[in-house]
């Protein structure tokens, strides 16, 4: 049985608690789209008793972000709650899955607004209507994946819960706590300063490309012949290293 797709275009609200945490409407039901077919209400109960689907990067079942944990099934819509795996590889402040960190943050800032959900068809879960309208009234859902285009009108991205994120002087926007993790690794001798530029890129989701104000090496550092290097922990991040007594 082969994957199906559908895109859905979304809208985001945002809150500060539970970080990773986020909540978004990905099917309305008895809704035409943009492949002329429809989804009946409790169309994925029996998959969704069975096991929640994982959330993933463009369907690429090799890149997944985390989870979905809890969803609230009505005649209307289908609503789940997501948790993206935001751990630290032991012992260092480099993300454990950097994509997750890059979807948090363009979830946050409406870069990403649309998911697509990936399902399969079931025995007898697929019927015609008078108009010859095809219905999907039991599917599978395997996954729910992040995407650029939407198909399916009206869903919502409701919340994305999250901490405080700050700007490096190189231009990353990052978790502030990544920033006071990568201080006091700095700090008690465990991290050089070009580690935490690469854990920096990598918690913004950039690995590898330049700030907006930043070299070709992508570490914000000043290019041959200036006389000064920007340091990437300073600009607003050193309100937090300053708070520490680090900075």
């Amino acid at each position: 049985m082969n994957l199906e797709r559908r895109t859905v275009h979304a809208e985001v609200r945002t809150s500060d608690d539970s970080p990773g945490l986020f909540e978004a409407k990905v099917m309305r039901y008895d809704v035409l789209d943009d492949y002329r077919t429809v989804f009946d209400p409790e169309v994925f109960r029996e998959s969704l008793e069975e096991r929640l689907p994982r959330i993933t990067w463009g369907h690429d079942w090799a890149d997944v972000l985390g989870q979905y944990v809890d969803y609230k099934d009505t005649r209307e819509h289908l609503e789940l709650v997501g948790q993206l795996d935001l751990d630290m590889i032991d012992g260092t402040a480099t993300p454990a899955v950097p994509r997750a960190h890059q979807a948090r943050a363009q979830l946050r800032s409406r870069t990403i607004t649309d998911f697509s959900v990936g399902f399969r068809r079931t025995k007898d879960g697929v019927y015609k209507d008078d108009d010859g309208v095809e219905h999907f009234r039991s599917a599978r859902l395997d996954e729910v994946a992040l995407v650029l285009a939407g198909a399916v009108p009206g869903t919502e991205l409701l919340a994305v819960r999250n901490t405080k994120m700050v700007r490096t002087q190189a231009g990353l926007v990052v978790p502030e706590e990544t920033v006071v993790s990568l201080a006091k690794l700095i700090a008690a001798g465990e991290l050089t300063r070009e580690e935490a530029n690469i854990a920096l890129d990598l918690a913004a989701g950039q690995a590898g490309s330049p700030g907006p104000e930043s070299s070709s090496d992508g570490l914000g550092g000043a290019g041959e012949g200036n006389a000064a290097e920007p340091d990437p922990l300073d600009g607003d991040a050193a309100d937090v290293l300053a708070a520490l007594g680090l900075a």
